[in-house]
C-alpha cells in the first residue's frame, strides 16, 4: 500500500481513538469510511466503499473502505473483534471471510465496491 495512505490511515485513526474500543466502533462503520475517504480525497487519493450485506437477511451490513481493488482498511473492526488491528489492513478475501465469522451467521451474502454516491460499480454474490 502506498505510503501516502498509511499515513493518512495511521493520522485519522491516531485522532479517533475511541474507535479502538468496541462500543465506540458499533454501528460506525458508514460514517467512519466516509470521514476516512474525505481524508485520503483532499490528498488527492482515491478510494472506494466496499459493503457485505446478507442476501436474507436484509439489515446485516457492514462497510470500509476498498484500496485498488485489493486491500481493504477497516477502522471499525473492533466492533465485531476487540483484538483485532486498528485500523484493520486485509486483502479484501480476508476481509470478507472475516465478515462471515463476525455478523456470526451461515447467510449467503452480496458484496458490493461503491464510487462515492454513484451506484454499486460492481457486485457479485460471495457464499462462504
Amino acid at each position: 500500500m502506498d505510503t501516502r495512505i498509511e499515513q493518512i490511515v495511521s493520522e485519522f485513526c491516531e485522532g479517533n481513538r475511541l474507535l479502538e474500543k468496541k462500543t465506540e466502533a458499533r454501528g460506525k462503520c458508514l460514517i467512519t469510511s466516509i470521514e476516512l475517504e474525505k481524508k485520503l480525497a483532499e490528498a488527492g487519493i482515491s478510494v472506494e466503499f466496499v459493503r457485505v450485506d446478507a442476501i436474507n437477511y436484509l439489515s446485516r451490513e457492514h462497510w470500509a473502505i476498498l484500496v485498488d481493488n485489493s486491500t481493504v482498511i477497516d477502522a471499525t473492526a473492533r466492533q465485531f473483534d476487540e483484538g483485532a488491528a486498528f485500523p484493520l489492513i486485509q486483502d479484501l478475501e480476508s476481509w470478507l471471510d472475516d465478515c462471515v465469522e463476525w455478523l456470526e451467521d451461515d447467510l449467503d451474502y452480496e458484496v458490493y465496491v461503491y464510487w462515492k454516491d454513484e451506484s454499486p460499480r460492481e457486485s457479485g454474490w460471495w457464499i462462504p
